[in-house]
Parts: C-alpha cells; sequence; structure tokens
C-alpha cells in the first residue's frame, strides 16, 4: 500500500495594475496590484524620478508580500512610504483597507505574521512617494562608502539604485545558478545593557541604536565570527560572500536545511548568547 496522495489548493497572487492615484508639487500616491513584481515597481519609480524606495532594488518578490516582511535595505524601509494595504479578511468574507498603523509595521515585522496571519490575503498596497530633487540621502554606511568609491558625493534616486543592485550582486548569488534562501536569520536587537556587555567582549561588534531604544546586532557578523561563512555541509551552507545567506548548492531537502539552520543558530548562542531568528517563513502542508 502506497502513501496515501496530498491534495492541496496553492492560491498565488498575480494581481496586475499600477495606478497614479494623486499628485501634487511634494508627492506622488500610487496604488500598485499585489502581484505586481516589487523590483519593476522600484525601476518605475527612478524613471519617474520618485524617492522613497530606489534602496529596496533588486529586493525579489511582489508588491503583496512586501508590507508582510516590511521590506527594508541601504537605509530604507517600506513602511516608511506605505500609506494602506487593501485586503480580503477572511474572517469577516470582505474587502478591507488597513492602514499605515493598522499593519503594526516593526524591523521585518508586521500584523501579517502575528494575529494577522493566514487572515489577511493582500490584494494591493498603496505607497506616498515625493518627487526626487537632485542629490538623495544616502544614509547606510557600506552604501556610503560604494557611491563615494565611484567617485559620487551628490547621489541621484538613480545613482543609488544602480549602486545598490551592483553591491547586492556583489554579495549575493545568483539563484539561477545557485539555490538560496536568502538573508536567513534577522539582525537580532537587544537591550543597551546586553550591547554594552557585548561590546566589551566584542570591541569590534557592529551595533546600531535603534529609535525604540534597542540595540541591532549583525547577524551575518556573528555567522562569521562562528565560522560559517563559506561553509558547506551536506550540501547546504553559507554564502562566501555574505555569511546570513543560505545555500543549498546540493538541492538538499527541509531536514539537511534545517540541520545545518540549528547548528548555527546554537553555535551563535552558546558563543554570543544570542538566539538568531529564522527570516523567511516556512511553509508546511499536511
Amino acid at each position: 500500500i502506497g502513501q496515501p496522495k496530498l491534495h492541496c489548493v496553492v492560491l498565488k497572487i498575480e494581481i496586475p495594475g499600477r495606478t497614479i492615484t494623486a499628485q501634487t508639487d511634494t508627492y506622488t500616491d500610487i496604488t500598485v496590484g499585489a502581484g505586481e513584481n516589487w523590483d519593476e515597481l522600484v525601476a518605475w519609480s527612478v524613471e519617474q524620478n520618485l524617492h522613497g524606495i530606489e534602496a529596496l532594488s533588486l529586493i525579489p518578490g511582489t508588491v503583496g508580500a512586501a508590507p508582510v516582511q516590511n521590506i527594508g535595505a541601504y537605509g530604507q524601509e517600506l513602511h516608511e512610504t506605505l500609506i494602506s494595504v487593501e485586503a480580503y479578511d477572511s474572517e469577516s468574507a470582505a474587502m478591507v483597507s488597513l492602514s499605515n498603523e493598522d499593519c503594526q509595521f516593526g524591523y521585518r515585522d508586521s500584523l501579517f505574521k502575528h494575529e494577522g496571519r493566514g487572515r489577511y490575503v493582500i490584494t494591493s498596497v498603496s505607497l506616498r512617494l515625493t518627487p526626487a530633487s537632485g542629490s538623495q540621502p544616502a544614509n547606510y554606511p557600506r552604501l556610503q562608502v560604494r557611491l563615494i568609491a565611484d567617485g559620487i558625493t551628490h547621489p541621484t534616486v538613480a545613482d543609488i539604485r544602480r549602486t545598490v543592485i551592483a553591491i547586492r550582486q556583489s554579495r549575493l548569488p545568483d539563484p539561477s545558478l545557485i539555490p538560496t534562501a536568502g538573508s536567513f536569520f534577522s539582525n537580532p536587537r537587544v537591550t543597551p545593557e546586553i550591547a554594552e556587555t557585548l561590546h566589551a567582549a566584542h570591541p569590534e561588534m557592529p551595533q546600531w541604536p535603534m529609535p525604540d531604544g534597542t540595540v541591532k546586532l549583525a547577524a551575518a557578523w556573528l555567522v562569521e565570527k562562528c565560522g560559517f561563512k563559506g561553509v558547506v555541509e551536506n550540501g547546504v551552507g553559507m554564502y562566501d560572500k555574505q555569511a546570513i545567506t543560505l545555500i543549498n548548492p546540493g538541492r538538499k531537502g527541509p531536514s539537511e536545511i534545517f540541520a545545518f539552520r540549528d547548528r548555527v543558530v546554537a553555535e551563535v548562542e552558546q558563543k554570543f548568547g544570542i538566539t538568531l531568528t529564522q527570516e523567511p517563513e516556512l511553509v508546511t502542508f499536511g
């Protein structure tokens, strides 16, 4: 007798559309279908000389997925431009509009990862972008260094997008060549007291004070200091150019991936007393 077959329905959101809903001298509001490609939206915004999401270039995925993770990179986060989210509420069986505040955004976090998980199906996202006037701020150290190295002291939104793409391509594997789960661990946040203790023991450890009073640590630094950067075990490992990018060159299954993940988490916790949190969502069936 064979194993019973598992039958399930998987819905893939492919809702298209990009509409300018309001435009003044100081802002442009747009509503975008959840199925639109995120990076294509960023490219369009730069072509329109609009500021707000240019540093989020080359992030894979759809527009509808962006609020779930509150995607962020190189000094920008989605919540800074998001006005609202349209979604289907499975509890009320009705379409609803969720404001920026309703979405409960945090660092790589939102309502949709907690009490709203499984309840809402995002159908569109509304953003407010601003006209780019000459030089734009580049608030992320690695981005600043790369721009200066390229001789760009007053970057435009196009300069920032082009530079972010170059940085990401130099640090991240091409998923068409190397299977990858992307950045696998979130940057942990700790109390100032814990940060001070860690700094005393490891003065070279990168730390960033956050507006909410916590201190952000670099997950990649923690993983690298535990010796995992570039290490591949049983077909699964960490990329040699970015220590928190999990790769699967052996095309292994969940058991091998999770075993390697657990080893990394255990080593970091033993060495630094910090528990890393998995960033990608885990989808299970059955």
